[in-house]
Formats: C-alpha cells, structure tokens, sequence
C-alpha cells in the first residue's frame, strides 16, 4: 500500500512551519532592541511555537513560577534563559516527532490489512 499524499504533506508542511517560526525567533531574537527593553518581535514569534508544542508547552508557566520563586524578576540565574529556550521550543519538535511516529504506525497498519 502506498502512503497517502496528503500524510506525508501534514507532516512535511507540520516541520517546515515549526522550523520556519524557529528561524524566525531566532533572526528577531538576534536583532535584539537596541535601547535594551523587551524584544517584542521574538515574543510574538514564540506564540505559534507555543501552540504548536501544546501539551508538552504548557511546561512553560511551571518552569517560569519554579525560576520566579528562585531568584525575584529581574535578577534571574544565567541559566534561566537556557531552560526558557528549551521549554519553549522543544515542544512544538516533540509534536513533529509524534507526528512522524504516527505516520509510520499508521502506514504499518494498512501494509498489514
């Protein structure tokens, strides 16, 4: 049996958007302001990552409550932003894995029918 087109576009189209909104962050967060203030771009650029990482990206309000009850906003431990990039982004890659893992059980299942 041959895998349906449709299949293997949700999942090329799932990974080109995830790494497309990755880069993006990225390139804004590169940027940076430079009067030092917030970096609203790579913030909005975040969002989508956000909502394509969900459930795992819920992680994210517990990992800020757990780093806000170790140091006050503002005085933050160096590895902070670390843990923040990776709770944030790794998620939404998570789901492109599940999304390959179900493709290829799904295409296992009608090879055996």
């Amino acid at each position: 049996m041959r895998r349906s087109p449709a299949v293997t576009t949700g999942l090329l189209v799932h990974a080109v958007v995830v790494v497309a909104f990755t880069v993006l962050f990225f390139f804004l967060y590169g940027l940076g302001d430079p009067d030092g203030g917030a970096n609203i771009g790579a913030g909005i650029a975040l969002l989508p990552l956000l909502g394509l990482g969900l459930p795992w990206s819920l992680l994210v309000v517990v990992e800020r409550l757990a780093v806000d009850a170790v140091a006050p906003p503002g005085e933050l431990p160096s590895w902070a932003l670390t843990l923040d990039l990776f709770v944030t982004l790794v998620p939404a890659y998570v789901n492109v894995l599940l999304h390959l893992m179900l493709n290829r059980r799904r295409a296992a299942r009608a090879a055996r029918t």
